[in-house]
């Protein structure tokens, strides 16, 4: 029994040990101390979650533009490809110039296909025939009409359909572009190769001194047959004229593209090296956010229509991880704030248990005060009835002593009573006897109760 009572006490105290040594300012300051440095590593392991998620959602984005840029340049091909079918599908190869405007029309490209200036059709020209040919248009009503730019070469080519035909277009009507070495390196690889072949970055014909961008040519071959040559040799022997369309690079990426991207940027280059003078397009964003080291970059190369460019991805200057996602700052404020809280708790733990311990010192104090009190009062009440029982003790027996006395007078008492009334009665009996014997009436009457009565009171008192 006793050693069960030493456990429970011994487990008790270090359960009370236990709570000191858990409540106490230095676990405090310990819990708060490490708690910080989670709330530090949650706070940075966000911030790579966050810049994860915008690195995944920037690679998404450029893996998105190149392939927009294809797939719309794919769609632009076969428009081209279907001028190339207008002349297969026309008697004898010849589409006149109000067939060519309303096969542009039904297009609507103006609406449909934003970038594209227009359609055109262009024909290569030998130095011989170069005076016949204007003289041809010319007698169509365009009285003007001459190949340009002026000047003797060796081959020449004319553009003679260019629909819509507006004012703008209305500047290439009749211009030679295999007078220009990179319209030209485009023209002979589409006519050789029978494939769609795009330039290099030029300015097109059409821009004015407003408004000028950065353009390129794409070109589509028209061959006298149905089908495309197999060789070279036969493609340049049986070469009618190029189908072709000019770009204007800013209007095609924002056809394709729409609105600019918050978070990317992005330089299409002309060929393999990124530089000034290869820079084909910028989006509208670049030039004011140009930084050295952006946040996420990527360079991606695209082969488009025989021609290779490059695309320079990259994050603008006031894209921050922070600017992106919340999640960082409210893990720290959250964290700090349970952080606090941990410590006050604990803190406070620790002075309700000093509390706690003081008044329970008091209260024991108290009550070790009252029993001492008590204890001292009950050997006061304890002497008193001790006395008191002494004390009626001894009044018990002198009480019993005096009884006693007083029975022992009284019995003496009954017994010279008794004697006297057995006296009497005898003498009462010797009385009416000796009358009788005189022959008179006894004078006392006797009963024989009396008589009893009087003779168990004497043998009472014999005894």
């Amino acid at each position: 029994m006793n050693n069960n009572k030493s456990s429970g006490s011994d487990l008790s105290t270090r359960r009370r040990i236990f709570a000191a040594s858990v409540h106490s300012p230095l676990a405090a300051w310990l819990v708060l101390g490490f708690s910080v440095l989670l709330t530090i590593s949650a706070y940075f392991v966000s911030l790579q979650l966050v810049e994860r998620r915008l690195q995944d959602r920037f690679d998404f984005r450029v893996h998105e533009i190149g392939q927009a840029i294809e797939e719309r340049l794919f769609i632009y091909e076969q428009i081209l490809w279907g001028g190339v079918a207008l002349f297969h599908a026309s008697p004898e190869r010849v589409v006149g110039r109000e067939q060519w405007a309303n096969y542009v029309e039904t297009l609507n490209i103006d609406r449909h296909w934003p970038g594209i200036q227009g359609m055109g059709y262009s024909i290569p020209v030998t130095p011989d025939e170069k005076s016949v040919h204007e003289q041809g248009i010319q007698a169509e009503g365009f009285r003007d009409y001459q190949i340009k730019p002026e000047g003797e070469r060796d081959a020449y080519s004319a553009i003679v359909y260019l629909e819509p035909f507006d004012w703008r277009n209305k500047r290439a009507f009749g211009y030679d572009m295999w007078s220009n070495d990179m319209r030209r390196e485009a023209m002979a690889r589409a006519r050789d190769e029978g494939l769609a072949a795009s330039s290099g970055i030029i300015t097109l014909v059409q821009e004015t001194d407003s408004d000028v961008q950065r353009g390129f040519l794409v070109y589509v071959p028209v061959y006298r047959g149905r089908e495309t040559p197999t060789t070279v040799f036969e493609r340049r022997k049986k070469f009618q004229g190029w189908v072709y369309a000019p770009f204007r690079a800013a209007n095609l990426m924002a056809g394709i593209l729409g609105s600019s991207d918050r978070d990317l940027v992005f330089d299409i280059y002309d060929g393999v090296e990124p530089g000034a003078e290869n820079l084909l397009y910028s989006s509208e964003r670049a030039s004011e956010n140009t930084v050295d080291s952006p946040l996420f970059s990527q360079t991606q190369a695209l082969a488009l229509l025989g021609h290779r460019w490059t695309i320079a991805f990259r994050t603008p200057a006031d894209v921050n991880i922070n600017d992106d996602s919340s999640v960082p700052s409210m893990v720290v404020a959250v964290g700090l704030i349970v952080d606090g809280l941990l410590f006050y708790v604990i803190l406070s733990l620790h002075y309700i248990n000093r509390r706690a311990q003081g008044i329970a010192e008091e209260m024991t104090e108290k009550l070790q005060t009252a029993k001492e009190g008590l204890q001292k009062e009950v050997s006061v009440r304890t002497e008193e009835l001790r006395i008191a029982h002494e004390s009626l003790e001894s009044d018990i027996q002198t009480q019993t002593k005096t009884l006693r006395d007083k029975i022992h007078e009284l019995e003496k008492m009954n017994n010279l009573t008794s004697g006297r009334e057995m006296r009497i009665i005898e003498l009462k009996q010797e009385v009416n006897v000796l009358v009788i014997s005189q022959g008179e009436k006894p004078p006392y009457g006797m009963e024989n109760d009396e008589l009893d009565s009087h003779t168990t009171k004497v043998s009472m008192t014999s005894e």
